[in-house]
């Protein structure tokens, strides 16, 4: 998984955190409509981190790495986030400053135990209106019925670029993420000269795919094995391509044979290939309008009319 395919989700041209919003809704969606059931999206701000890192008095040109070892809570755990604190910063009190953070985020807690303890810290003000910030989603969510958001307010992801709230996909039980994403305001402007904001999210293709096809969230629409069109006169090859075209636009996973051949060759490479239909086009079917069908599974013929054949599949296939 070091190298991956990701698919995106982003708006560019607004700063509003009704964007941020946006997004969690359609994560939200594509997750029900996958399947997945345990699954949350861990918030946090960037600008709420710095502002917490200055209120605990962390140097500016030490905040990067800072955030990268609290960054490993959940994977190394408390006591060897704080010896590593310790080892970086030579400071053995940032490791006790930060426990009440810690014990937030082991507890869980929500979003208004987390905003009451920030209330109790000399946050700088861009470190408050991050806070208002989050203290909207949170109750946008809280509106909409969202019940997936998990403010978590040592959340840091390693890419510096992000400017505003950032958010990671993780499932109960699951080392690793589904996917994160964040505002990233000075990121397309550095490229083109001039000030674009944007917010994004990248689901990561692979381990989505993995888990799905552990739990079985695959259904059957679609896996069913191929019809195959088989062209056996050479002259017949658009006519069979065609015939291929309409088959799929009528909904059918449809095949062609690689090429013009015997129906007995193509009978045996179908075999070979575990696929259940043949349909067989050559001049008799183009002049007829009738098509003949063999179902390997049995070896039955079937002799139809395009329209018919298309019915006769899809009661197959349902």
């Amino acid at each position: 998984f070091r190298e991956f395919y990701q698919c995106d989700v982003d708006i560019v041209g607004s700063r509003e955190i009704v964007a941020e919003m946006d997004l969690f809704m359609a994560i939200t969606e594509i997750m029900d409509r996958i399947g997945f059931t345990d699954f949350a999206l861990h918030v946090n701000h960037r600008g709420l981190l710095s502002a917490t890192m200055e209120a605990f008095g962390v140097p500016a040109e030490r905040e990067t790495e800072v955030l990268v070892t609290l960054d490993k809570l959940d994977k190394i755990g408390r006591e060897a986030v704080t010896a590593e604190l310790t080892e970086r910063l030579g400071d053995q009190s940032l490791g006790q400053r930060l426990a009440p953070l810690f014990d937030l985020v082991e507890a869980r807690a929500g979003f208004d135990a987390l905003e009451a303890y920030y209330h109790t810290l000399d946050l700088p003000p861009r470190g408050r209106e991050a806070l208002a910030d989050l203290g909207r989603l949170h109750a946008w969510s809280a509106e909409l019925g969202i019940s997936t958001l998990n403010f978590n307010p040592l959340l840091a992801r390693g890419l510096d670029y992000y400017t505003g709230p950032i958010y990671e996909l993780r499932l109960e039980g699951e080392s690793s993420s589904l996917g994160g994403g964040g505002r990233y305001d000075g990121l397309i402007g550095s490229f083109c000269g001039q000030q674009i904001p944007a917010v994004g999210f990248s689901f990561g293709l692979e381990r989505l795919l993995v888990l799905m096809e552990e739990r079985g969230l695959f259904d059957a629409k679609g896996h069913e094995p191929p019809i195959v069109v088989a062209v056996v006169e050479e002259e017949q090859t658009a006519f069979g391509l065609a015939t291929a075209t309409a088959l799929r636009k009528a909904g059918l996973r449809v095949d062609c044979y690689p090429g013009t051949a015997s129906p007995s060759k193509v009978f045996k490479w179908a075999a070979r290939g575990n696929l259940r239909f043949v349909v067989l086009v050559g001049g008799q079917e183009r002049e007829t309008g009738r098509f003949t069908v063999k179902d390997m599974t049995d070896g039955s013929i079937v002799s139809d009319t395009l329209e018919g054949l298309m019915d006769f599949f899809g009661k197959v296939f349902g």
